[in-house]
Parts: C-alpha cells; structure tokens; sequence
C-alpha cells in the first residue's frame, strides 16, 4: 500500500498495517512516521517504552509528547518541518535523563512528500564518554605542561654544579605551577637552628620583612611532625594565627607545607603560598607529591655534588701527596746517583789509570781488573734503577727524537764485537736497505737492544748471534715495525719463560748453567717498559740448549723523511783522536780535590801533563781571564758559583769568547737543574780516559795553535756523553 494512501489510525486496514508494524519492530532503533496533519500514524515498541506509555495512547493523541509537547507550534517540529522542506534533519533530544541522537528524513513519494520518518538512538553513554573526555582534554592538557615544566626543570639542573643556582631553578618552576607568590625552602639543625634558606616572590613588593628566616622556622615548627599541611586562609580546623598572617601579608589564600626527605630521614621543607586555588585543591594531591618528587631529586642532586666534591677535594689532596712523594723519591734518587757516581768516579778512575800500569804484577793487574768490573756492575745496576724510575714516571718520552736503525744496527756490532770475538761467537745482522727514519728517540731503542744483544752475548757460549729488522706500510708516513734478537745460547726453561721480564730475576734461575755468574738485573724489565712506552709488545721463545728468540713487535711508527741518499756511517765509524798541541792548556773546576786530582790524571793519559785548576767558580773565572785556557771542564754543584753561572760569565767575557766549557757531573740528567745549552758538552760520571777522549776529538777535530783563540764549536757537537759501560745493561 502506498504511504500517500494509508488510512487513518482509527481506520486501519488490519492486514496492511500488520505488514508495516512488523517491519518496524524489526528495527533496532525507536522508530514512527509522522503524517503532513502532524500525526504519529505508525510508530514501533521502542517509541512507546521511550515515552512510558503505550502505542495505543500515543496513535490516539497523535502527537509523541515526551518528544514534541502539541503546545508546541507544528511547524517546528523536525518532523512536520522536514514535510514541507523535504530536507533531512539531524539533533539531540535529552528525555528524561537519556541523550538520544534524532534523526528526521522525508519520505518522497514522485515529486511529493507524503509523511516523514522520525528515528531517535540512545547515545547516553557515548554522549556521557565524549562529555567526559571534553573535560580531560584541558585536564590532560595542563598536566602535560607541569610535566614539561618538571622535565626542563630536572634537566637544567642535571647538569648544573651549584647547590644554590639547583634549589633556586625548583623554587622558581614550583612558583609558576602554583602560581606562588612566594615560596621557601629550609633545613634546621638538629638542635633546631635555622641552616639554609631558598626562596621565591613573584613580586618584590610584598612584605618581605615579615617572611624572615625565623619566622618561617617558627612556622615550619609547626608542622614539622607532619609530612604535609594544607592551608587555608581562615579556616575553622586547625585555625593558625601565624599562618593566617604569613598568607595575608604574602597576598596569599593559599598554603601547602610539605616535609623533604633524603636517606630516610626529613631533610627540611617546603612551603608554597599562593592566591590560585587550583593547585590546593584536594584532588591535585598528584601535582604536589611530584613538587615533593622534583625537590627530593634536586636534593639527592646537591648531596651527590658535595659528595664529588669532597672526593675531588679527596683525590686532588691525594694526587699531591703522591706529587709530592715523587717529587721526594726523583729527588732521593738524583741524590743517591749523586752520591753513588762521585766515589764512582774515584774507584774506576784509579782503577783504570792502576791497570794502564807498566809494572804491576799478575795478581795486582788481576786485582785492577776485578775492582773495575765491579764497579762497572754497581753503574749498570744504579743506570737501571734510574732509568725504571723515571719510565714509571712518564719522563721518558720514546717519540721525541729520531732513529737511524741501520747505522744503530751497525754501532751495535761495533759494541760487542771484541766481546764475541773472545767468546769465539759470530755476531749478524740485517736490515732493509731503504728502511725510513723513525719517530722514536734513538737512544731508548739503543737502549733496547743494547740490553738484549748484551744478555745473548753474556748466556751465548758458541754460535752466532742475530738481530734482524723488517716493515710493512701502515699508512701514510706510518710502518709497522718488527725487530728480532736471536742466539744460541743455554735457553731458558719453559716455567721459567714467564718470569723473564719480572725485576730482579736471579740469572742462575732462568739459565740453570753452573758457568753462569749469578746477576740480579732490571734490563729486561725496563726492554719491556720501553716497547710497551711505543705502543708495542715484546715476547720470547726459548728452548733449553738451543737458544732463545725475542720479538718486538711496534704495530704502528711514524716516518720521516731521508736527510740525504749518502751512505750512514755510525759514531764509531766517524770518530777521531783528539788533535791537541803541546801547548793545550785544560781548566779543571770541582770544589773536591779528588775529582780534580782524578781528571788530571785521565788527561794525563791522553798526553796532556799541563793543567789549570780552581776549586770555585769564582777562582776559576779569574784565573780563565789571567791565562785564557784552551777548554774549561767544570763540576756543576758549587757553593758560590755554580757551573752553570761560570758557564754564562765566560760566555759573556769578550776576552774568554771561543773557549770550550765542558760540564763535568755526577747527576744523570744536569737539564733537569741546570740550563745545558750553556754549555759545549757534558761529561757524566764516572769518568774514564775513554770518554774524555771522545770529547776533545768532538770539540778539537783540527788542530788549534794556542796563540789564537779555538773556534766556537758548532751547536751540533753539544751531546751527553756516556761510555758504553754506563748505557749497556
């Protein structure tokens, strides 16, 4: 039946309007269609138990009154509306305390509109979800902010190492979340005394002469039982005079005081006075637990910093304690070589002047020969004692300085060479010929080498013995470097390979031969301490009767370029004897006799019989400017003027310009104390005849007639010189 011709409602077609009514029931939705007479004339069950009555009572007043009251002028109601339109209306209708959603379409039959259709849903709880999240978005909002505000807070003052500039950054993010207008932070003593105050104003107009310190202790007294205390102005529980006044004069309606805690125990604590009443609110319990949160965090932050504080404080006091120990112990140790190398000087220089003589009988010569080489063991064990030291130090610097392997690979055959040759064992060596310049200072390796190639020789009794070298690129102007020292010699015991590097291995422990003379000695300990100084490793394979291998291994050396493409030649290849005239003239200055006495004979030996003395600088500059001396050699440590002082007063004396000054001392680093470039070179004792020798050819490679002044010696020939007893472990 078509809707334009449905009868009226007091008139049904029974079997029609069954139809329709049953289609409607079946719809989820209170459903009824409203006639152009503004009639309901069909409607489902849903309608009727939404409007509490029955579907008789409502088709017979025609009108849903709980929906649209007949009071109401017809044409204002959507579904009457939507008849003479023909528009679709969609709304909210609030009945009886359910939000339904309402939604009207005209049913066109052709170009007419005969009757509408009127469906309302219950959205109540959808309606009730979207209400309450309406009002926790702002909430969500706002807490996001103080959460911000937190975080920022707590990263300024992470990196921050001021207590106060800490607990200033929390008071001042505290005061904009509650927006105070004034808030404080304090601590007491344990008898009660104020300790610390921090505080915030919004404004500094507000009577500040009030908020004293005491008068917020006196406060905080009040509560300080309590973990927290809300405030308000006035109120009937727990009324405060004190606090009413602190409120007033601070403009404030509001107060929260809150107990801080660190380690378990009450720390100090909080108030924060405000006029918003926002943030006291019972319900922002959260926001004021992580104020209590954020300060407790900048307190355990202020603890940890007087914690790294003290234990700065701790390790800076510390640090110039073992300073100051080192300082001590460099300071023994330069004493003690002092002293050990001066009586040194005397025992091996009578000793070797002794052995040069022409009539000493077997058992005298024998005697000459075992004091020298006792002696010379005492130097070698003294160099390695100060040489460890000042490794362990951090004074030696490996990468100052050059190294020309292969002309140091050749000194070293010329330094063992009468060694093998008596013992009958073959010394070899090998290099690459355009093996490069080394960032590495040349006497450490020498050192190095000298200390492995000695102990071969000393525990190799036949065959030969080898040190070889190679490299492979390891970037631009970089090599890795490996050198090898290999004998066969006794070997050394698997169990005891272990320990060959350990200090004051007994020989007779690692080389169980009955020929070999026991000896306490730290040169491969400080072979070891030197490689590892490079960045390398050193290591050693040995076998028992078939000899022993050690290998560094230095994984990355930095290059330099070649000075020249004309062939090296080693020290011992360019030296000469020293060209002197009968008329050479030395100065010899020491305040000990005996040191004078010792160098005068040593130059004696090299056929100088005339000499200068002077027991003072001051004596010995006057006597240079009397009879103008062809070399001056000098003792540094002298009362008066030192050797250092003569050096420089020589230097500037027109009248003395050209003579040679030789420092003549028992400390095994003189720059250390004194200024080296004053002088032409440095003599280190012990002194032997050798040593003087090597520097009169250094100073004099020509002759010089006395009449005319010697030339200055280049810089370049300024050097310490040590013999090969004082550097070979």
């Amino acid at each position: 039946m078509p809707l334009d011709t449905l009868p009226s409602p007091t008139e049904p077609t029974p079997s029609d309007w069954l139809v329709a009514e049953r289609l409607l029931e079946e719809l989820p939705v209170g459903v009824f269609i409203v006639d152009p007479s503004h009639r309901i004339v069909l409607l489902n069950h849903r309608i009727a138990e939404i409007a509490h009555i029955s579907k008789r009572e409502i088709l017979r007043e025609g009108c849903f009154g709980p929906f649209c009251d007949r009071k109401t002028h017809f044409e204002k109601c959507p579904g009457h509306a939507s008849l003479h339109t023909g528009k679709p209306w969609d709304g909210d209708a609030d009945i009886e305390g359910v939000h339904y959603k309402v939604a009207v379409r005209p049913i066109r039959v052709g170009d007419s509109v005969p009757c509408s259709l009127v469906a309302l849903t219950d959205t109540t709880e959808a309606f009730r979800q979207r209400r309450i999240l309406e009002k926790m978005i702002p909430r969500l909002e706002y807490l996001l902010q103080v959460n911000a505000k937190i975080r920022d807070c707590i990263a300024r003052f992470a990196t921050e190492n001021d207590a106060n500039a800490i607990f200033s950054g929390v008071l001042a993010t505290i005061s904009d979340l509650f927006h105070s207008t004034y808030a404080f932070l304090l601590r007491f003593t344990p008898d009660g005394g104020l300790v610390r105050t921090h505080a915030s104003f919004r404004s500094p107009e507000y009577d500040q002469d009030y908020l004293t310190p005491q008068i917020r202790g006196d406060i905080a007294r009040r509560f300080s039982l309590r973990d927290e205390l809300l405030y308000r102005l006035e109120q009937k529980e727990e009324h405060d005079d004190d606090l009413d006044v602190l409120l007033s004069r601070a403009r404030s309606s509001n107060g929260y005081f809150a107990a801080i805690h660190a380690n378990g125990e009450v720390w100090g604590y909080l108030g924060i006075l405000s006029d918003n009443e926002a943030p006291f609110a019972p319900d922002e319990d959260v926001l004021r637990r992580d104020i209590v949160n954020l300060l407790e965090i900048a307190v355990r932050r202020t603890i940890l910093i007087a914690e790294i504080e003290r234990k700065e404080k701790d390790l800076a006091a510390a640090a110039e304690e073992a300073r100051q120990a080192a300082r001590a112990k460099t300071m023994f140790l330069a004493t003690m070589s002092h002293e050990i190398r001066t009586p040194l000087n005397a025992i091996i220089g009578f000793a070797e002047i002794l052995g040069r003589s022409g009539n000493l009988s077997d058992e005298a010569r024998e005697c000459s020969d075992g004091i020298t080489r006792s002696a010379n063991a005492l130097l070698d064990l003294l160099n390695d004692i100060l040489d460890l030291s000042k490794i362990e130090a951090g004074a030696t610097d490996v990468f100052q300085g050059e190294c020309d392997l292969p002309v140091l690979f050749r000194e070293l055959a010329t330094v063992f060479r009468y060694t093998a040759l008596a013992k009958g064992i073959e010394l070899r060596h090998s290099i690459p010929g355009d093996m490069p310049p080394l960032r590495l200072a040349g006497p450490r390796i020498r050192q190095i080498l000298l200390n492995l190639i000695g102990n071969s020789v000393k525990f190799t009794n036949s065959g030969y013995i080898e040190w070889t070298a190679s490299y492979a690129p390891n970037g631009p102007d970089a090599i890795s470097l490996a050198i090898d020292v290999r004998d066969t010699g006794v070997g050394i015991p698997p169990d005891r390979i272990a320990t060959v590097f350990d200090p004051f291995t007994v020989a007779n422990s690692l080389h169980p031969d009955s020929r070999t003379k026991k000896s306490i000695g730290l040169g491969l300990l400080i072979v070891k301490r030197l490689v590892e100084a490079c960045g390398g490793t050193v290591s050693v394979e040995s076998a028992l009767g078939t000899g022993s291998v050690f290998h560094i291994r230095i994984n990355r050396v930095a290059t330099l370029p070649r000075h020249s493409d004309a062939p090296r030649q080693t020290p011992a290849e360019t030296s000469a004897e020293p060209v002197v005239g009968p008329s050479f003239l030395p100065l010899l200055v020491d305040d000990i006799d005996l040191n004078l006495h010792i160098l005068a004979l040593h130059l004696r030996s090299l056929g100088i019989h005339d000499t200068l003395q002077a027991e003072s600088g001051e004596a010995a500059l006057e006597i240079a400017r009397q009879r103008r001396p062809s070399i001056v050699f000098t003792d540094l440590w002298m009362p008066g003027m030192d050797g250092a002082q003569l050096a420089r007063a020589i230097r500037s004396d027109p009248s003395l310009a050209g003579i040679p000054v030789v420092a003549v001392t028992a400390d095994d680093d003189a720059s250390a104390s004194f200024d080296a470039s004053v002088f032409d070179d440095i003599l280190v004792k012990p002194l032997v005849t050798e040593k003087i020798a090597d520097c009169l050819a250094r100073l004099f490679p020509n002759p010089c007639p006395p009449s005319t002044p010697p030339p200055v010696p280049h810089p370049s020939s300024l050097a310490t010189s040590h013999s090969p007893l004082a550097t070979s472990h």
